[in-house]
């Protein structure tokens, strides 16, 4: 199920920043009527704010905790990581669900992106929210098995007994929330391409002009020989990302680029917002983005996959 509608998109959007400041803030539930107070005028029917959430549930961004309460399904259920320095988790969530809902073309049978396949999930808080949807989705939606490097990722999954599930070897890197692999740059990539996959799922560090994802960071080369080698076997490889994303900049000592005009690269990216204020950076970096995506919606055709999301999920920068 998607969310649709401008103004079933922006209420349904205040509702889960409501939830996500509660969470923050330590409160474990929110009462129905206090999101209707909170909410302000006009104030929204409690039939209509049931609809939205039970529409939010099953996009897997609340839960349902009591008669009548609901908490924000956050990155950090259940595993013990924090989400709280997470930039727009939300957006994450939206992003990861429509990924669920995806289908492809008839002429490739039509079935959906993930199911029935075998994945390999590579870390990166833009892939985490994937999980908690694998393992609520029903099972004929599910994938047949999923292999992965994040650590969050592994334990949401590590009950579900309808799922082969598996992680690559390593130690515990708790600030990029992922399993390391031992070794050499070789070694560790001879261990990544035992992997029985046929779909690759990866975050990125960056989307430029030109067409590429980029990989930033100690394990952008590693990331970067996956991607390329997923490509190369004619592997489906599904790019997670957001706007934020696009033309960001940083200082790395490793940087790897991958282009997304292969024909078995799906990106997902949250679209521009349609209510964004004239004179704020993120209304200029996303006018940027409109020009570089211009270019890929062209290029990628159904591959290039916008999910849209109200205003309010970008704030300005200061």
């Amino acid at each position: 199920m998607s969310i649709s509608g401008p103004a079933s998109d922006a209420r349904r959007f205040q509702i889960i920043e409501l939830l996500f400041e509660d969470r923050r803030a330590g409160v474990p539930a929110t009462a129905v009527h206090t999101i209707i107070e909170r909410l302000g005028p006009p104030a929204v029917a409690a039939n209509l704010l049931e609809n939205d959430l039970k529409v939010l549930i099953k996009l897997g961004l609340a839960r349902r905790v009591g008669h009548g309460k609901y908490c924000f399904a956050g990155l950090s259920a259940g595993h013990g990581f924090s989400s709280d320095d997470v930039s727009h988790p939300e957006i994450k969530h939206l992003i990861a669900a429509r990924c669920m809902e995806t289908k492809k073309p008839e002429s490739a049978g039509g079935r959906y992106l993930l199911e029935g396949r075998w994945l390999f999930i590579f870390h990166g808080t833009s892939t985490e929210p994937l999980f908690g949807l694998i393992r609520d989705c029903p099972r004929d939606r599910q994938p047949r098995s999923v292999a992965t490097s994040s650590v969050p990722g592994f334990i949401t999954l590590a009950g579900c007994e309808s799922i082969d599930v598996s992680c690559v070897g390593g130690v515990v890197d708790h600030r990029r929330r992922a399993f390391k692999p031992h070794g050499s740059h070789d070694l560790q990539k001879a261990g990544l391409r035992a992997i029985e996959h046929d779909v690759l799922v990866v975050a990125c560090s960056r989307l430029d002009f030109e067409g590429r994802i980029e990989c930033i960071g100690e394990m952008g080369p590693l990331r970067e020989s996956v991607i390329k080698d997923a490509i190369a076997e004619g592997k489906d490889v599904v790019v997670l990302a957001d706007r934020s994303k696009f033309h960001s900049r940083g200082l790395a000592r490793h940087f790897a680029s991958v282009p997304l005009k292969e024909e078995n690269i799906w990106l997902f990216v949250d679209a521009a917002p349609d209510d964004r204020p004239p004179n704020d950076r993120a209304t200029r970096v996303t006018l940027a983005a409109d020009r570089g995506f211009a270019q890929l919606r062209e290029t990628m055709g159904h591959r290039f996959v916008e999910v849209r999301v109200p205003h309010p999920a970008r704030s300005p920068a200061p």
